[in-house]
């Protein structure tokens, strides 16, 4: 992958609805070489093409869950993996290698939602179910995906923020649906599916990125083929203001997202960290603690070797 490819996965990463024309300005090529160079990158390095939900405003929570398992071989963990996945609320789901097999978040209703969900996903681990843990909705979560590209740009941010809940028709369900599942869907086919003349759809699809209900559109990579270790620290934080530890992650270039939680009890914040070996994983925990080693402790960490479900928006949202 050459300085080109890298700018057309930043274009995309920024707005992966973006017209081919458009992409190829960025990457300085033609249409038709930006075409051919991203049909390439679709084969081992896009994963998928999806719009970001704000489902806080459709009334719905994101719980992050963690499951260890017990006398389970590779193929039963894998399937259990695989079971879980398919669960119609749940999202980002990957095995992991330390404490626990697995983790994944659930968006849920309410604490009803939750529970129900909870026995769902139970059931399907039966007896080889040791133990779990569900972490509160965070109150703020940033994502800065250009890093996987080297670049210092903090690119797209997702956060999560409590809108107030908007209402939608089934018209537009159908849209975020399909945003949702591939960005890219073009209005030829979103006008098959609503019944809506083009002008229509534009005008809705506008609508929902002015009320904040879409929040931007994006790719998903595969770090691994990009030569990336994922790992996930667990951080217990000790002081009420850490403005400077925001500053810090953010311009950290191991640092891929922060996800801070409210009142969770072992750990205060999760960091993803991206890194090409494990002296470059034990070099930024060594530059974490040295920095801010008076103001937190290191809970746990453990290491993410794929990704069996993209953060997309699931199923059962549009349901």
């Amino acid at each position: 992958m050459d300085k080109k490819d890298s700018k057309l996965l930043a274009a995309l990463l920024m707005n992966s609805r973006a017209s081919m024309t458009q992409l190829a300005k960025k990457a300085g090529v033609s249409r038709e070489v930006a075409l051919y160079r991203i049909t390439n990158l679709n084969k081992n390095i896009i994963r998928g093409y999806y719009a970001t939900l704000n489902l806080n405003a459709l009334g719905f929570k994101r719980y992050g869950c963690l499951m260890q398992f017990s006398r389970v071989s590779v193929e039963k963990e894998e399937a259990l993996i695989e079971d879980i996945a398919k669960h119609p609320f749940v999202t980002f789901v990957g095995p992991q290698i330390g404490k626990w097999n697995v983790a994944f978040d659930i968006h849920a209703r309410d604490e009803i939602h939750l529970q129900s969900i909870l026995k769902e996903l139970k059931l399907l681990a039966g007896t080889h179910l040791d133990t779990f843990v569900i972490t509160n909705p965070g109150t703020n979560y940033n994502y800065f995906p250009l890093k996987y590209l080297g670049l210092k740009k903090e690119g797209i941010i997702k956060k999560i923020t409590i809108k107030k809940t908007t209402t939608i028709d089934e018209t537009d369900k159908k849209i975020l649906h399909q945003l949702a599942q591939h960005a890219r869907t073009e209005y030829t086919q979103l006008t098959k599916t609503t019944k809506l003349s083009a002008n229509a759809v534009k005008y809705r699809i506008k609508n929902l990125e002015q009320s904040g209900i879409i929040q931007g559109y994006t790719i998903s990579v595969d770090y691994n083929a990009l030569g990336f270790q994922f790992y996930n620290l667990q951080l217990k934080i000790n002081v009420l203001d850490d403005k400077t530890l925001l500053s810090y992650i953010t311009n950290h270039p191991n640092i891929l997202y922060y996800y801070k939680y409210i009142g969770q009890e072992n750990w205060d914040m999760d960091l993803g960290i991206i890194v090409k070996s494990i002296e470059e994983l034990r070099k930024t925990i060594i530059d974490i603690k040295k920095d801010f080693g008076d103001i937190l402790t290191i809970h746990n960490i453990v290491m993410n070797p794929a990704l069996v479900k993209d953060d997309i928006t699931p199923e059962g949202v549009f349901n």
